[in-house]
């Protein structure tokens, strides 16, 4: 049975809700949820190919690597950060040029959603 996209994302991302259970407990049956989950793996994502190719990411330009308004896009990394996925390395002349980067944690996540869920061997 395929897993939705949606839920692999709930499962991977450990948003937590207002009574305090994780996301990935429950199915994203209203959409405000699904889109920040969507939103958040987008940013994650692209500040990962970023750090891959070398560039980092401040956050001048979270909102153009999330595709969010700026206010949304900094809503969702003081909530990531908050979630243990990044860390923001404090520009002291500008805060606007302070560096996200991404946490060992956050790029396990990521590397699951790639791998997808794990299946038993056939093997014996």
């Amino acid at each position: 049975m395929r897993m939705r996209m949606c839920d692999r994302f709930a499962r991977a991302l450990p948003f937590k809700r207002s009574s305090g259970e994780a996301a990935s407990d429950h199915c994203l049956a209203n959409a405000d949820n699904a889109l920040e989950v969507a939103a958040a793996a987008t940013l994650l994502s692209g500040v990962y190919s970023r750090e891959c190719s070398g560039q980092s990411t401040n956050l001048r330009q979270v909102h153009r690597v999330a595709g969010l308004t700026q206010s949304a896009a900094l809503n969702l990394i003081a909530r990531l950060q908050d979630d243990g996925m990044i860390t923001i390395i404090s520009a002291l002349h500008d805060e606007f040029e302070s560096r996200i980067e991404l946490t060992d944690k956050a790029k396990r996540k990521l590397s699951q959603l790639v791998q997808g869920p794990k299946t038993p061997s056939i093997r014996g």
